[in-house]
């Protein structure tokens, strides 16, 4: 179950008007987790949602909306397994990672669910176009990441969005948000000719520091 969360459009519960909302009712949710288990008994089903990193309103008030929807979930013994974290991060974001996401991580755990790294990158459109620097600030940005999430347990899985420059989203025209069209980001832990860059060196340290 993917982003059924979105504040923004004023639905109850803080629900995403969608297709699936319009035909079903928010009930679909529900319903795709029963039938995601009558299918397969032995699936991890995992509910994915992405803005919920960062220290501010706007990811917290996600957060919030989000651990309700779970607590629902469990009390009507609907069929869940883990919670995803998409950690789509901005290496140039005015806000930290860090008790706000740690909180989340720790709540989720309480309620009795595992916890996904599902999307991880880095957007670095928003650094000077020096590479090196580029390169160390993007590897500085998931080594903090992931310090904050790995304290935890629950985490159980990490994923990034794909595995070299060459073929991250981020680099898809068109992008409306893209400060620099022309400047291929390095997001990744290799690069466009799959070599190894400072990101994967960050992100391997995060693993072999990690002390659970």
């Amino acid at each position: 179950m993917n982003e059924a969360i979105e504040p923004k459009d004023g639905q109850l519960n803080g629900l995403r008007k969608s297709f699936w909302y319009d035909a079903i009712g928010p009930a679909y949710i529900e319903l795709a987790f029963r039938a995601a288990r009558e299918a397969d008994p032995h699936a991890k089903l995992t509910y994915n949602d992405y803005a919920v990193e960062y220290d501010s309103e706007e990811d917290a008030e996600r957060r919030t909306l989000i651990l309700a929807l779970l607590r629902r979930l469990r009390e009507r013994n609907i069929p869940l397994d883990a919670v995803g974290i998409q950690a789509h991060i901005n290496a140039g974001s005015p806000y930290t990672v860090g008790k706000g996401l740690a909180d989340y991580i720790e709540s989720v755990r309480a309620i009795g669910l595992e916890v996904y790294l599902t999307e991880m990158d880095v957007y670095d459109d928003d650094l000077p176009d020096d590479v090196q620097r580029r390169d160390y600030v993007v590897a500085e940005t998931y080594r903090q990441f992931l310090d904050v999430a790995l304290a935890n347990p629950a985490i159980k899985l990490i994923l990034t969005w794909g595995v070299s420059d060459r073929r991250t989203w981020l680099n898809d025209p068109p992008r409306d948000h893209r400060k620099h069209l022309n400047r291929p980001q390095r997001s990744l832990p290799f690069d466009s000719g799959y070599r190894p860059v400072r990101a994967f060196f960050a992100i391997r340290g995060s693993f072999e520091s990690r002390k659970i």
